[in-house]
This record gives structure tokens, C-alpha cells and sequence, in this order.
């Protein structure tokens, strides 16, 4: 099964939520200049992604090698922000991934909750 998107154009920000499976490394690599396409497009560099009816079966070297494509690609250099909304069960795959793109200086980070992710994505302090 591909990986359908659907994307919706909020005032600061895109929308991005993504179903189906990666099954494979060009369906990652495929969904990564998806998202940069958009932002680019539209040009809006905070992304709240939604990753919670995705399955993932790649393996951490198959992650690690997007993050390496994204690096030559000088994708950082955009200032995209992507705030990726995840479930619970993937969060170990989910936080790797997150760790390979902060070690390239791509602001990518995980999150269980919309609120959380929004309020990293547009800077908002977090309530007491």
C-alpha cells in the first residue's frame, strides 16, 4: 500500500497527515521531498506532520539514510520546521528518526499530542 497525503492550509502553518505504509527507502525518500515540495509551494516553513495512521516497517539504516539524502539535499537551509505527530507504538522508531535529523541540524522533533506539537511548531508557551 502507498502512502496517501492530504494536506491542508492552515493560517501559520501546514498540515500534513499521511496514511498507508513505508515499506520501503524511495517511499521515505518520496514522502520527505513531498513535504519539502510543499512547504517550498506554499511557502510556509512549520509543518505540523501527521504520522498516526502511518506504518513504518523500515529498518533504523533505512532512517538513517533519509536523514543522510536530507543532509546533501541541504534541507536545513530552508528553516522548515516539522512538528510529526506519532503513535505510541512507533515511538521508538519515531524518536531515531527524530534523533538522525537533529544530528544534522533539521529541526524535526516528535510528539504524542497535537497541543504539544503546536506549541513547539508556533512557539507557544506550554500551560503551568
Amino acid at each position: 500500500m502507498s502512502v496517501k497525503y492530504q494536506l491542508d492550509i492552515e493560517e501559520k502553518f501546514l498540515r500534513i497527515a499521511m496514511r498507508g505504509t513505508h515499506s520501503c527507502l524511495e517511499e521515505m525518500v518520496k514522502s520527505a521531498r513531498y513535504i519539502l515540495d510543499m512547504a517550498l509551494t506554499h511557502q510556509q516553513n512549520r509543518i505540523l506532520l501527521d504520522r498516526t495512521q502511518l506504518e513504518d516497517t523500515n529498518d533504523y539504516y533505512d532512517k538513517f539514510l533519509v536523514a543522510e539524502r536530507l543532509d546533501k539535499a541541504h534541507v536545513q537551509r530552508h528553516g522548515i520546521k516539522i512538528g510529526s505527530l506519532i503513535h505510541c507504538k512507533n515511538q521508538s522508531k519515531e524518536r531515531t528518526l527524530e534523533t538522525l535529523a537533529r544530528n544534522r541540524a533539521i529541526s524535526y522533533r516528535t510528539f504524542l499530542t497535537e497541543q504539544e506539537a503546536l506549541g513547539w511548531l508556533l512557539g507557544t508557551p506550554e500551560p503551568a
